[in-house]
This record gives C-alpha cells, sequence and structure tokens, in this order.
C-alpha cells in the first residue's frame, strides 16, 4: 500500500506535465486514443463514469474522472521497456469535446498549483482503479 501512495501523486505530477505537452502537439489532430501499448483487456477504473453537466464544477469532475482513467489504464499495463511506459505517460489523455482547449490547458496548469484538483485525481484514482480487472 505504501507504494502505492508513493506512484500516484508521482503519476498525478508526470502526467500534468505530460498533459500539456501531449494537448498541444494533438491540437487539430484527429482525436485518438492515448494508445497504450501492450494493454491486454480492460482494467475496473477505465471507464469514465458520467457526470451531471447541471452541477457547477462539473468541467472540474469531468477532468478528474478522465485523468483518472488515463492513469488507470497505464497503471494497469504491462510494459514491454521503460521508453514504451514513458511513452503512454506523456501521452494526453482524450478529453470530450464538452471540454475546451482552454478549459483543459486550464486544469492542467492547476494541476500544479492546485492541492484540491491535485487530491480529486489521486483520490478518484485510488477509489476507481483495480489493475487487472480485480
Amino acid at each position: 500500500m505504501g507504494r502505492r501512495r508513493v506512484l500516484i501523486p508521482v503519476a498525478v505530477a508526470v502526467v500534468a506535465g505530460a498533459v500539456v505537452a501531449g494537448f498541444l502537439l494533438a491540437r487539430g489532430a484527429p482525436e485518438r486514443d492515448a494508445g497504450v501499448a501492450g494493454s491486454t483487456g480492460r482494467p475496473s477504473g477505465t471507464a469514465v463514469p458520467p457526470v451531471d453537466r447541471s452541477r457547477p464544477g462539473w468541467p472540474d469532475e469531468l477532468f478528474v474522472n478522465v485523468t483518472a482513467a488515463h492513469l488507470c489504464r497505464i497503471q494497469s499495463t504491462v510494459f514491454p521497456d521503460a521508453a514504451t511506459q514513458a511513452a503512454a505517460y506523456a501521452a494526453a489523455p482524450r478529453y470530450p469535446a464538452e471540454l475546451t482547449a482552454d478549459q483543459v490547458a486550464e486544469r492542467v496548469r492547476r494541476l500544479r498549483t492546485d492541492a484540491a484538483l491535485s487530491k480529486a485525481v489521486t483520490d478518484r484514482l485510488s477509489a476507481t482503479c483495480r489493475p487487472g480487472g480485480a
């Protein structure tokens, strides 16, 4: 359990930077999946839970859910080498069209400075991700 407590915040920090880079690189490109190579099956926790868009704060909730599902897919995958794993972390999740590019970029920046948003991603990942579908 201690190892997981260390890996999750590190993963969130890595994704914060990687999402910006990946998002900017993918901007204008056709929508594509983050492409987790070597994945077998779909681990529990990778489905993005629905968000009530009538509630205030729904963009944050949607961002948290998509980011946590992305991290879960990566953490649940056995990679052939470290470079492939690093590439998976560097790939930006595919955010739904309801979140504009500016909204995503603003939340990615906030991951570095907003403890509550970072904790929300970490908590969602801890609560929903069950590698191996357990």
